[in-house]
């Protein structure tokens, strides 16, 4: 039933709710980049309010800085460490539409959904430096392996000008997706900790790990579990830093 729901939540925001603006925007909330900035902003906005209210900014914001790092830390070994391999919706579900971010293009799985995931391997042999057109591809490769279904739309439809190497790493390349996403959890881990120490902002700033995760199902990177999972791992992660930082005050004779 939830895997249903989940297709169902997917398919709406990857296929039928877009427009020009969504797909220049929502990409560039995919990466870790942009928590790296909201980060980098607010221990500028923390350290201007730390020296209007307590005249002191230093030690505070050093507090704020190492309470981000370690939960973003944690959020990101936690993801690690439970993590397993898993398709990602592309892979899987024919019409998803992805972001290619080494082209900056937009594209549009064409496989059928019922082939699966399969990561393409070639056993193929050519010189270094050959060139290869779609016909070759399939001619030599199906011959050795019928089930292929990690096949670009822009590997179809032109002619594949690359060598062997090449060619091995553009069709595999992203095949492999770890659940839940590191980015995902660290995103929810840094909104909790400015939640924690900026109370005023707290209802607005989980807004950022809710865009983020927007964005993974936009590009076509990530399902609904992958978000829920990976908000759950960055909120235990904070709970998990925030203990071992009572612990250290507690060692060293100074409390919260």
């Amino acid at each position: 039933m939830f895997s249903y729901i989940e297709d169902v939540i997917f398919e709406f925001f990857n296929m039928y709710l877009r427009n020009s603006i969504f797909d220049v925007v929502l990409p560039l909330f995919e990466s870790s980049l942009p928590v790296f900035l909201l980060t980098l902003v607010f221990s500028v906005i923390f350290a201007v309010y730390c020296k209007k209210k307590y005249g002191e900014m230093i030690y505070r914001v050093l507090l704020f800085m190492g309470m981000l790092g370690l939960s973003a830390f944690f959020a990101h070994e936690g993801s690690h460490f439970f993590a397993f391999e898993r398709p990602r919706p592309f892979q899987e579900i024919a019409g998803t539409m992805y972001y290619d971010s080494k082209d900056g293009t937009w594209l549009q799985a064409q496989y059928p959904s019922s082939e699966g995931y399969h990561i393409f391997e070639s056993d193929m042999t050519l010189e270094a430096g050959e060139m290869l057109d779609e016909t070759a591809v399939f001619e030599n490769q199906v011959k050795n392996q019928e089930e292929i279904s990690v096949i670009e739309r822009k590997v179809v439809e032109n002619p594949l000008h690359v060598d062997l190497k090449q060619l091995h790493i553009k069709l595999i390349d992203g095949s492999k997706k770890l659940f839940p996403s590191s980015v995902i959890s660290i995103s929810m881990a840094v909104a909790v900790v400015i939640a924690l120490l900026m109370a005023k902002i707290s209802p607005y700033i989980y807004l950022f790990p809710l865009l983020i995760g927007w964005s993974q199902i936009y590009t076509g990177s990530a399902y609904l579990s992958d978000l829920l999972v990976g908000w759950c791992v960055g909120i235990v992660a904070v709970f998990v830093a925030w203990l071992c930082f009572a612990l250290f005050f507690r060692i060293t004779g100074k409390y919260f």
